[in-house]
């Protein structure tokens, strides 16, 4: 599924690709002419971002957040962006991916990143972004990915969040302890707040997905197993800072 990002006002300006090969989930690009405030939710995966500022670009290895809050991205004017699908993380990553949790990492000191940096100039379209990104990062697209982390990652979104992570470790005739360790050294997080953050993810997905004016959250929290509906827009509003309410009745307000 398309993995939503941020809570973007009106006078944002933001396009994206969807990736099709299994590596990249979706290219994107945010115009914030006015530097504007941006909020950031968790997706559980890790971006390779190049933020423009007065005409110099700046590249990032941005990890997901554990929670919705304000990201230093809306202090630029435009931001590329490119989301990697959960659990897979760049092979010359030298840190742990759990070091990068709700941070944001310079890389100008890699030379692909540096060649990238120059090379994606401001004024071009986003596919022409994505097609020198894809030509100058093939020869390092190299990646850190374990096949119990492929395994937790698809049958999470395929049970859309709502899974019993005891029975679900169970299932890779693992440990506990070691499928647990094996899946934060991949995302940098536990399974169980994985599958906390594709559960919001589905919810986000089924509000859009209404087109009534009611945000029908009884027939969400329900679907998605939540206890209640204040269990439902706790956690909706602690993801995304807003209220399933409030998302659906402002316009203004767009979570892409």
């Amino acid at each position: 599924m398309n993995c939503r990002t941020f809570c973007i006002g009106d006078d944002f300006r933001y396009e994206e690709a969807i990736g099709d090969d299994g590596v990249f989930n979706k290219f994107y690009e945010i115009v914030n002419p006015g530097s504007k405030s941006l909020i950031a939710i968790p997706d559980g995966c890790i971006d390779i971002q190049f933020a423009y500022r007065n005409g110099i670009c700046k590249a990032f290895l941005a990890g997901s957040l554990s929670k919705g809050r304000e990201t230093v991205t809306g202090t630029y004017d435009r931001c590329f962006g490119i989301k990697l699908n959960a659990g897979l993380a760049p092979e010359h990553l030298t840190q742990s991916v759990g070091n990068i949790v709700d941070k944001r990492v310079p890389l100008s000191d890699h030379t692909w990143a540096a060649k990238l940096e120059r090379a994606l100039a401001e004024g071009s379209s986003l596919s022409r972004k994505t097609m020198i990104f894809l030509d100058i990062y093939r020869d390092v697209r190299n990646w850190k990915k374990h096949l119990i982390t492929d395994y937790i990652v698809h049958e999470v979104w395929e049970r859309r969040g709502y899974v019993k992570v005891a029975s679900l470790v169970e299932k890779t005739g693992y440990a506990h302890c070691y499928v647990d360790r094996v899946f934060k050294t991949q995302t940098g997080m536990s399974v169980k707040k994985y599958a906390e953050i594709v559960r919001v993810q589905n919810a986000i997905h089924d509000l859009y997905a209404n087109d009534s004016g009611s945000p029908c959250m009884g027939g969400i929290y329900m679907d998605l197993g939540y206890y209640d509906q204040p269990h439902f827009i706790h956690d909706f509003k602690m993801h995304t800072t807003f209220t399933p309410t409030y998302i659906k009745a402002h316009n203004n307000v767009t979570i892409v």
